[in-house]
């Protein structure tokens, strides 16, 4: 139920282009709290999609705020991975502005977070003006090269700014896109335990403007 992205320097400048008109997805949404806290600050609920795995969350969501039959956004489920799954293609697929996807990136390894990315990419209108992706995930000050990775065996692949750029430049090669990643590392505390994090935003590069 944390609501960090209201305190993101992106979070106005976000609420003001909704009342624009540009429409937000919020992949992995869990129980919709992101999204029901953007309406609540002012955004249009029907330029608002979540997006997840489990219709249990989404229903969950609607029982914790009590509000089905009056929050408007819509919510769709779906497997991001599974490119057969035309249902969330439909739904999805070039319709969006802006995307919000905060602990998500960080529950696959390095080649499924690429093809997340290239779906990510499909989600976005193709013409949309300052198309971006932002979140926050796990991270890592010293994430490992590529093939200290796969020969580790490990699963999940953490990033700083640096590698999630060049994942990014992957995605963007494989997309016909440009991209460019700001964010930074911070500490935060999980109990008793402290754990790295990384805050992101990704945003397209109009390529006739190099």
């Amino acid at each position: 139920m944390d609501l960090y992205v209201t305190l993101t320097p992106e979070y106005q400048d976000i609420i003001t282009r909704l009342k624009g008109g540009d429409k937000l997805l919020d992949v992995g949404c869990c129980f919709g709290h992101i999204l029901r806290q953007m309406a609540f600050d002012g955004a249009p609920a029907k330029n608002l999609v979540g997006a997840d795995l489990r219709t249990e969350f989404v229903e969950l969501g609607y029982e914790l705020f009590c509000d089905k039959s009056r929050f408007e956004a819509q919510f769709v489920t779906g497997d991001i991975l599974d490119d057969q799954d035309s249902a969330l293609a439909a739904a999805l697929d070039g319709k969006f502005d802006m995307i919000h996807a905060a602990s998500f990136f960080h529950l696959f390894g390095w080649d499924d977070q690429v093809r997340v990315g290239e779906r990510l990419v499909r989600f976005l209108k193709t013409g949309a003006k300052d198309a971006l992706v932002l979140g926050r995930q796990v991270g890592s000050e010293n994430p490992p090269n590529l093939e200290e990775y796969y020969a580790s065996g490990k699963r999940l692949y953490p990033h700083n700014v640096e590698s999630f750029q060049r994942m990014w430049d992957i995605i963007g090669e494989k997309t016909g896109t440009k991209w460019r990643v700001s964010g930074g590392l911070f500490e935060m505390p999980f109990d008793a335990v402290s754990g790295t994090m990384i805050n992101f935003v990704v945003r397209k590069v109009d390529q006739h403007l190099q």
